[in-house]
């Protein structure tokens, strides 16, 4: 589909980007990729969330902070935290959420706009996003790059079904309507595992994103992906490492099935013919192959061991086929 640029604007924005104790050279890369932005800077609002940083990052030398700037901090630690803080404080209909280590294309939040206009049945959407190595990477990682929310798109998708992944945009650059923002925060108040989903401290765990594609699927929008918007990921070394992506796979795929068990697909013990089947194939794989395996199995397995100290109903589902 063309997306054409009206004159006509959909609402404001509100741009919320939550740090913590952020590398300088980097966080002022992005803040310029924002300064830079095509739409006028009276018609968007940045926010940004200080999530307990040592030093406060509105004190940051380095930075050249744009007009339309208002720092808030949240300090109780962790993404969801500092998110929820910032869909508190935004004051727009439309919400876009950048990382402190993104750089998006000068024409991202006209082109947010457009596709908002014209595809009022979306509730969050979002698109391409290229990494930005600091080191070439090693051939052996390009299988997990899709870990490290790499996302080249070839074509625009949509969907408005729940479990349709392909369609659902990631947390980096990701455009949300204000209805579907204002359920997400209030169901993550009531639910304390939806607390939990993405990152605090050292745990690479991550689901926010997911679940808030998943509430707009909920009050009857659907979510997408699109060409036009594009913006580029900052990939510092020590995420190659193979240390780095074996956390990476497990944390994410422990969040992964609690996001899943909370909208009603609660995970399973392998029975023991798939278990026979996993020790098969084992002997045709290469070593490190067998150790990212073993990582998603820890992943279930803490998934499903924290969802039993939640939920006692669901250990009889959580142990069919055991």
């Amino acid at each position: 589909m063309e997306l054409s640029i009206s004159d006509e604007k959909l609402v404001g924005i509100s741009v919320i980007l939550c740090t913590r104790n952020p590398k300088t050279e980097i966080l002022s890369r992005t803040i310029s990729g924002l300064s830079a932005q095509l739409v006028d800077a009276h018609e968007w609002e940045l926010i940004v969330v200080d999530n307990g940083s040592q030093i406060a990052v509105e004190s940051l030398d380095g930075i050249e902070w744009p007009a339309n700037v208002r720092h808030v901090v949240e300090l109780q630690p962790g993404l969801t935290a500092a998110r929820l803080c910032g869909i508190q404080e935004s004051q727009e209909e439309l919400l876009v959420f950048v990382d402190d280590d993104n750089y998006l294309e000068s024409d991202y939040l006209q082109y947010a706009i457009a596709i908002g206009q014209a595809w009022p049945q979306l509730g969050t959407w979002g698109g391409s996003i290229s990494p930005r190595w600091e080191k070439t990477p090693p051939d052996w990682t390009q299988p997990y790059w899709n870990w490290l929310a790499v996302r080249e798109l070839d074509r625009d998708l949509w969907s408005n079904v729940p479990f349709d992944a392909k369609s659902h945009p990631y947390g980096a650059g990701l455009c949300v309507r204000r209805q579907v923002a204002t359920q997400y925060a209030k169901d993550v108040n009531e639910h304390p595992l939806r607390r939990g989903l993405d990152r605090s401290g050292d745990s690479l765990i991550g689901g926010g994103d997911a679940d808030l594609n998943f509430t707009a699927v909920k009050l009857g929008f659907g979510t997408g992906v699109f060409r036009h918007l594009r913006l580029q990921h900052w990939m510092p070394k020590e995420r190659l490492t193979e240390q780095y992506l074996l956390r990476l796979v497990e944390d994410m795929t422990y969040s992964h099935h609690i996001l899943l068990y909370i909208w009603g697909r609660p995970p399973t013990f392998p029975s023991r013919s798939q278990r026979l089947l996993i020790a098969y194939q084992s002997f045709f794989v290469d070593e490190r192959t067998r150790r990212f395996d073993a990582a998603k199995r820890r992943g279930l397995m803490r998934a499903i061991e924290q969802i039993k100290k939640t939920d006692l109903q669901v250990v009889a589902k959580c142990s069919n086929g055991n």
